[in-house]
């Protein structure tokens, strides 16, 4: 099953652009998806980004649980928890990149946990899209209105053959905090690139410029 996520406000004409009629709110997220005329399946969080007025707005629309402010977890980990139990194995996430620094940084990471690494979940804006690969032989097509695609492991002693690529590679081991594998090409829109890893990693597809 698919859904899509919001985790906070996005710009607006993006937003319009978004298909998919399933949506889960995640706190502010599910405030922006009722401002405008989406009501989520679900929605979760502590809700300590919405105002009174905003959060008794949630609550008209559909049952939330509220949980505690003090929590070990991210309310987007927690949204990742309820979706992946509740049977969902692709979804798309809006608003994981581009906002706090810590936050963004986070959200990547938790798509290599292992609770989550072999599930389709892709983190969205209008410049980049970025997903996790387990190890194994991955064919990655390229996304419309996306050009470069980048690589950045996460885990010691990774290695990998890149092929159907501008720059390609025969079983390179990759150094974290290296930007070897950065800004990478497509050849082309009908050759999917072909990426062999022996650990998950980070593949990140991108352009310069929204369009």
């Amino acid at each position: 099953m698919k859904v899509n996520v919001l985790l906070r406000k996005i710009k607006k004409d993006y937003f319009k652009t978004i298909e998919g009629s399933k949506w889960v709110g995640v706190d502010y997220g599910a405030y922006y998806l009722i401002k405008h005329g989406v009501t989520p399946i679900y929605a979760f969080g502590d809700f300590d980004s919405v105002t009174k007025k905003e959060l008794e707005k949630i609550k008209d629309a559909l049952e939330i649980d509220i949980v505690p402010h003090k929590k070990d977890f991210t309310d987007f980990e927690l949204s990742l928890y309820q979706l992946v139990k509740k049977g969902y194995r692709d979804i798309d996430v809006y608003g994981a990149l581009g906002g706090r620094l810590d936050h963004e940084i986070a959200n990547i990471q938790a798509l290599v946990h292992k609770d989550f690494v072999d599930y389709d979940i892709s983190l969205l804006n209008e410049k980049n899209i970025v997903v996790s690969i387990d190890n194994g032989r991955h064919e990655i097509t390229q996304a419309d209105g996306m050009h470069y695609v980048s690589i950045i492991p996460m885990f010691e002693g990774t290695r990998i053959t890149l092929s159907d690529l501008e720059y390609e590679a025969d079983d390179l081991e990759l150094e974290i905090g290296k930007t070897l594998t950065v800004s990478n090409a497509f050849i082309d829109k009908q050759t999917p690139a072909i990426i062999e890893t022996n650990k998950p990693l980070i593949v990140i597809q991108s352009r310069d410029k929204a369009e």
